[in-house]
């Protein structure tokens, strides 16, 4: 009941159980060096929605040198989700690709610190499309991201209290690489 009104339907009960492993491992193989894997694979009973977590999969590496004021780390990262549902398919891979590095005087007045990350998306997903193809038929729904980010930033301490700090940042979507749009079905 809400006001003066009754909602004669009755309430909808959905259960969704996430099955799901994790492991992995840390190493330092030499004093320097920091070396991690981790992993996760998991299942859901019933998702909600099609862009829930239905089988599911993701790895991580990271790799760590450091050494006196130098430091230089790279990480990949990988996520896969697959969602099937009777009605709408959905999809999803993500791949993180990144390597930094910095040098700092060890008297700590100057420094310098850089890096690059590429992110990959890939997404496919069923629409129902009500305009513009027939009605009712599903089609999909592709998009593709290619994010490369670059930056360099330094930071100078000429006195006591004066700390100057310049940077410079890029970002920059090439997509799948194509110029312009095509659609499957000639749908504009």
């Amino acid at each position: 009941t809400f006001g003066s009104s009754t909602f004669g339907s009755p309430l909808a009960r959905q259960d969704n159980d996430i099955h799901s492993g994790v492991a992995g491992f840390r190493w330092r193989p030499a004093p320097a060096w920091r070396i991690s894997f981790d992993t996760e694979i998991g299942r859901a009973d019933l998702p909600f929605t099609p862009s829930s977590d239905r089988k599911f999969h993701s790895e991580t590496v990271r790799l760590q040198w450091r050494r006196k004021g130098f430091r230089l780390s790279g990480r990949f990262k990988s996520r896969e989700n697959n969602n099937s549902a009777s009605l709408i398919q959905h999809s999803s891979t993500s791949r993180y690709y990144s390597l930094s590095g910095s040098w700092a005087r060890p008297s700590g007045r100057f420094s310098i610190d850089g890096g690059y990350t590429k992110l990959e998306l890939d997404t496919v997903s069923g629409i129902f499309n009500f305009f513009g193809g027939p009605s009712g038929q599903p089609s999909q729904s592709f998009y593709t991201s290619n994010l490369h980010t670059a930056y360099i930033s330094t930071r100078i301490q000429p006195r006591a209290r004066l700390t100057l700090y310049l940077g410079y940042n890029i970002v920059k979507d090439t997509g799948e690489g194509r110029n312009s749009l095509v659609f499957a079905n000639n749908f504009e």
